[in-house]
């Protein structure tokens, strides 16, 4: 399942597919309506069933490869067909999507530590990104449902929505940080999800690591 045809298109796919306008807090959105699972044609769902998007410690090393081949072939479709939506590429790609993290974007460090853009792909560690960009934000299904509507009014301030996860955290029970380390860049893809623009996103954020 090699790539050779196609690493230098799917390298600028990936690093460069961004291009999602980063207005201020304040300005919320252009869309109202909550991005959810892409749709996926029917080789695509076969392949993503089979695809062990949290491996299994069981796992031998030659199922571990075999699980980054098929996570690697889908992720060559998704991005030839252009399937993923922009702001979750630039989740991944742009170095404004990654708060906290110096200028560089979440793929910049993994290129370099894995080698190229086909071991990246490949990687266990690429496994959440890959779900994320086929389902989404890793929350339960009514959590996600009330901060869209929130994020549904127009005149929402970034102060609501921040406040508002908060109070989401606490009232599906949901582990906190540090233990649940990624809850924090969950909810900051939920608002990205939902038409926030990225500094707006952020305030959620930075509201979920807050929560005690």
């Amino acid at each position: 399942m090699a790539f050779d045809h196609y690493t230098d298109a799917y390298t600028q796919r990936i690093k460069l597919a961004g291009g999602v306008a980063a207005p201020g807090p304040g300005h919320m959105r252009e869309r109202i309506t909550m991005i959810g699972q892409i749709e996926l044609t029917s080789t695509e769902q076969e392949l993503a069933s089979k695809i062990e998007f949290v491996l299994d410690h069981r796992m031998d090393h030659e199922q571990v490869i075999e699980n980054g081949e098929r996570a690697a072939k889908l992720m060559q479709m998704l991005l030839k067909r252009k399937a993923i939506p922009e702001q979750r590429l630039a989740y991944l790609n742009d170095p404004e999507y990654n708060p906290g993290r110096g200028s560089s974007s979440r793929l910049e460090p993994f290129l370099r530590n894995a080698g190229g853009i086909e071991a990246v792909v490949r990687h266990p560690h690429f496994l959440p990104y890959l779900h994320y960009f086929i389902y989404g934000a890793d929350l339960p299904a009514p959590l996600k449902q009330e901060f869209q509507q929130k994020a549904a009014d127009y005149w929402v301030k970034p102060g609501d929505l921040a406040k508002s996860a908060k109070q989401l955290v606490r009232k599906y029970d949901l582990e906190r940080p540090p233990l649940n380390y990624r809850l924090k860049d969950a909810f900051y893809q939920l608002a990205l999800d939902c038409g926030c623009d990225e500094g707006t996103s952020r305030w959620v954020r930075d509201a979920v690591m807050k929560v005690k």
